[in-house]
């Protein structure tokens, strides 16, 4: 499996004297190929921004500018973190007092002063060559803007985060720290953060219902991690041994935090054993699921004279949001509850309490083309009590024993704390939402399938089935070697 990632770097530079623009000049780079050794291992490529006055012809195999006259530590101006594009904007500033009579003509980022990673000359609006020099009566700033796309596939979605608390404007503080969701890793990393970490994720769940990190059931691996730099990629590699995994249902790969990949495909299972005949029994179970083109045999001979029922069954799906903060969790069922009368942009609004120590944490979210958005992040004081009223204009949370929250929702999903309401419901636990192993699981359901015979099977008998299944079923006759690779490339 194989991901595309775009890299891209635009300068803008501005001469500004006696607080009025007086030069604008724009700079669109090449990348060097010395960028990849960094971007290949997670290492930091943007922390200054180098400047110089030379001429040439830019090529990828350089190293340096033609003719560098400093660099600068450059400071974060504006980061938008949004899919498929983002960008991180930094910027340098040259005082008055600083490289008089110099003319600057060329520009590059990187992570030194010693060497650029990106180079560019500098050019006026018509895309002419332009050369800016600087007076004792000028500040000059270089602005310097990398670009990342990280845009889905058919088959390749990049895990997708996005959250804030509409009470305060931000992510929540809790005594001064900030306590909220991550967005996706591969682009943290672009932002400055740390490598996306060597965990393989092979899973029942498909692309279309995942955005956040992993599913309950499915196969973790720690995966050896290698760096391509000539080739321009970062590759994953791991094997799934005999004895693990056995009997898992395998639809989907992905790297934590960062991406998933369908990887269905149609296999064919052939001589399955069900079950073995008493003269009696009548009815078989098929427990996977998905099935397609069954045909059932009894001691090798396809027989016709049985019934499929299904039976309904349930498989834990992750909510597609995952927390930094929630630390103590049950595995008791909690209450997930859809908002009567409540639409946002035409959407149904549901609520849950996470339970963490004595604290709530109120989630609100809604279900968007099959992706789940979270409105609010509130804290609230007690264990996992919920209440609303009737209408759901309402929401309690808190228990007897420690603080209450009662909150009012307005119709643009505001929420506004206020006192006591007066008559509370207690909504129903759902079947449909759990908490397992610290992850919040919705558990959707999935048929199994029960093979019900018009007469008994003789006694001893074996009873078979061949069938096909759209996933990799994991079996202990198999190993699974798997290798994801993410290749970086330059955008335009």
């Amino acid at each position: 499996m194989e991901t595309h990632v775009s890299f891209h770097n635009r300068f803008d530079i501005e001469l500004i004297r006696s607080g009025k623009t007086i030069q604008k000049g724009f700079a669109e780079n090449i990348v060097l190929e010395k960028m990849y050794s960094k971007l290949c291992n997670y290492e930091p490529y943007f922390t200054n921004i180098n400047f110089g006055k030379g001429n040439g012809t830019t090529l990828p195999s350089r190293t340096t500018l033609f003719n560098q006259l400093g660099s600068k530590a450059a400071a974060t101006e504006e980061v938008i973190k949004a899919f498929p594009m983002s960008k991180w904007t930094k910027k340098i500033q040259l005082n008055p007092e600083e490289f008089v009579g110099e003319t600057l003509t060329e520009v590059g980022i990187s992570d030194s002063a010693s060497y650029v990673l990106t180079h560019a000359l500098i050019k006026d609006s018509e895309g002419n060559p332009l050369s800016i020099t600087k007076t004792e009566l000028d500040v000059l700033i270089i602005y310097a803007t990398v670009f990342i796309e990280l845009r889905d596939s058919e088959n390749i979605k990049f895990n997708k985060f996005t959250s804030y608390n509409r009470l305060n404007g931000s992510i929540y503080q809790v005594n001064g720290s900030n306590y909220g969701l991550y967005l996706n890793d591969l682009l943290n990393y672009f932002f400055g953060g740390v490598a996306v970490n060597s965990y393989a994720y092979l899973s029942s769940v498909r692309p279309t219902n995942y955005i956040g990190t992993t599913n309950v059931d499915d196969i973790i691996m720690n995966s050896t991690v290698t760096p391509d730099v000539p080739n321009r990629k970062i590759i994953y590699t791991g094997r799934v041994p005999v004895g693990t995994g056995n009997g898992k249902e395998i639809s989907a790969i992905g790297l934590s935090g960062a991406l998933i990949a369908d990887i269905s495909t149609q296999n064919t299972v052939e001589g399955m054993i069900i079950g073995t005949g008493d003269g009696a029994k009548t009815s078989f179970e098929i427990s996977n699921g998905r099935i397609q083109n069954l045909t059932i045999k009894i001691e090798g001979s396809i027989t016709t004279g049985y019934a499929i029922n299904p039976i309904a069954g349930y498989k834990a799906i992750q909510v597609p949001f995952r927390y930094r903060w929630l630390k103590s969790v049950t595995s008791n069922p909690t209450a997930i509850y859809e908002l009567p009368n409540k639409l946002y942009n035409g959407n149904k609004i549901y609520i849950l309490p996470s339970i963490g120590f004595d604290t709530t944490w109120l989630l609100m979210f809604s279900d968007v083309d099959g992706e789940f958005v979270i409105h609010y992040l509130f804290r609230g004081g007690g264990d996992y009590d919920l209440k609303v009223t009737a209408d759901g204009e309402y929401i309690k949370t808190g228990s007897s024993y420690s603080s209450v929250t009662y909150l009012k929702v307005s119709d643009d999903l505001t929420l506004t704390e206020t006192t006591n309401p007066g008559t509370m419901i207690t909504p129903p636990v759902s079947d449909y939402l759990s908490i397992q192993n610290s992850k919040i699981c919705v558990v959707e359901p999935e048929a199994k399938y029960e093979i019900v015979f018009d007469t008994p099977p003789p006694q001893s008998a074996t009873i078979t089935a061949d069938f096909s299944i759209p996933y990799f079923l994991k079996d202990e006759n198999h190993i699974l070697d798997y290798e994801i690779a993410i290749q970086f490339g330059e955008g335009v």
